[in-house]
């Protein structure tokens, strides 16, 4: 299925289920796993190519556009983070690990009113998400609940350029992790 016609599924499959949000935060947070029929999502580690992924969305919920730091830099880098809840209701939370940068500062995204910001979330990838994905003994068939958290704290730079700031969490997105 083309990317595209995924992401427009996503936002309506997340437009007729609802997300969660703080109140008043003017982000929301959603993870999109995609589903084979009725069946639960299934995040596969031998899926690919590409590498195997998931989506997490963020949605702008005011009627004025929203700045998010970029990915890239070390502002928004370490913003994204998991709970991940096993069969045995173990949670662990699953972040990014150390990343060093050559190059550095804080750029944003703007989110319009309304609409998307779309991140890619390459759990397969050791390098950013360490083992934090890797299922621990006691879980036989794989089922997990996921959550997506964005918290961004306010500092000079998310001041200086309006940035939003807060935590928000998704709710609980139940798959298999394979």
């Amino acid at each position: 299925m083309p990317r595209a016609l995924l992401l427009v599924l996503a936002i309506c499959l997340i437009a007729a289920r609802g997300v969660c949000r703080a109140e008043d935060s003017g982000l929301s947070v959603a993870i999109v796993i995609p589903h084979v029929d009725d069946d639960l999502g299934e995040l596969r580690w031998s899926a690919g190519p590409p590498a195997p992924y998931f989506h997490v969305l963020l949605r702008n919920t005011t009627t004025a556009p929203q700045r998010i730091f970029q990915e890239w830099n070390s502002w928004g880098y370490y913003a994204l983070c998991f709970e991940l809840t096993n069969e045995s209701g173990e949670t662990t939370v699953v972040r990014k690990g150390i990343a060093f940068w050559t190059r550095n500062g804080p750029s944003y995204w703007t989110i319009a009113p309304n609409d998307f910001a779309i991140i890619d979330v390459y759990f397969a990838d050791r390098g950013t998400w360490g083992d934090g994905f890797w299922l621990k003994s006691g879980n036989p068939t794989g089922r997990v609940k996921l959550r997506a958290i964005y918290q961004v704290n306010a500092d000079e730079s998310s001041k200086k350029l309006s940035i939003w700031t807060g935590k928000i969490t998704s709710p609980p997105v139940e798959c298999f992790i394979k």
